[in-house]
């Protein structure tokens, strides 16, 4: 069974004589890790658009890990996140940051 589809991987177990191959969608959420916090944050776009008068606009994101910006030499510019209610990735940039609130 070839599968040419990236949603789904499979995996192959033998049992006794019989092999069975078992179909995973990859397309479910796994379970985000990290704190959930709430931000208020003063990006330089919001859904596309400059930001133009600078205002502050909320997240609830699952903050993962820091990064870094090596044009810059920061080791530490700011923090990746996984939005709760999408799911997609995003960088949050410490100095755009106006403030976070952990929630449960």
């Amino acid at each position: 069974m070839k599968n040419t589809e990236n949603k789904y991987r499979l995996r192959v177990v033998e049992n006794g004589n019989k092999v069975l191959v078992i179909k995973f969608d990859r397309s479910r959420k796994e379970k985000p890790q990290g704190t959930k916090v709430h931000l208020l944050y003063a990006g330089h776009t919001h859904e596309g658009q400059k930001n133009r008068e600078n205002k502050a606009y909320p997240y609830d994101v699952y903050i993962n890990q820091p990064f870094g910006n090596q044009s810059t030499k920061e080791p530490y510019a700011g923090l990746k996140g996984q939005m709760v209610d999408t799911g997609q990735w995003r960088s949050f940039r410490m100095d755009r940051i106006v403030s976070m609130t952990a929630i449960n």
